[in-house]
């Protein structure tokens, strides 16, 4: 492996850990949000809170497709490297 591809794989590896982190985050965040919609609200606020969480799970989906493609590149650069 050459040390570009290693400090490539290393970034993967870093930024693995860092998603994964953030995911727990976001997670957390959309549960919460959810959890503090009230059923009783008006649209305005309903609306407000709907968005809220339609954006967690859009960052979220952002950040997982993220992770899948380092880790393919990751355990791709690791099979040619065996």
């Amino acid at each position: 492996m050459t040390l570009h591809e290693e400090i490539n794989a290393q970034y993967a590896r870093e930024r693995i850990k860092q998603i994964d982190r953030m995911i727990v985050k976001i997670k957390a965040a959309r549960t919460d949000a959810i959890a503090r919609s009230n059923p009783h609200a008006n649209e305005r606020t309903r609306e407000f809170e709907q968005r809220e969480a339609e954006r967690y799970a859009s960052m979220l989906a952002d950040l997982q497709a993220e992770r899948a493609v380092l880790s393919r590149r990751l355990h791709q650069e690791s099979m040619t490297n065996d």
